[in-house]
């Protein structure tokens, strides 16, 4: 009898459980699809090797002590 009582609780409670994990995944697949994509977008936009280096340069104020 006590048993009965308690599977009558436990099964939908576990259902519900499983529902509630499964849509848990699909959202954080979901979020993880759209931040690559948001990075695919970023790494797109940006020009690989583009980027200058401060190094060996001279300063605009070096050429005016001249």
């Amino acid at each position: 009898m006590l048993d009965d009582a308690r599977k009558s609780v436990n099964e939908p409670r576990e259902a519900f459980r499983q529902r509630y994990l499964e849509a848990e995944r699909k959202r954080q697949e979901e979020l993880a699809a759209a931040e690559a994509k948001a990075t695919e977008t970023v790494e797109a936009k940006s020009p690989k090797g583009k980027k200058g280096s401060a190094k060996g340069k001279k300063s605009p104020s070096a050429k005016k002590k001249k």
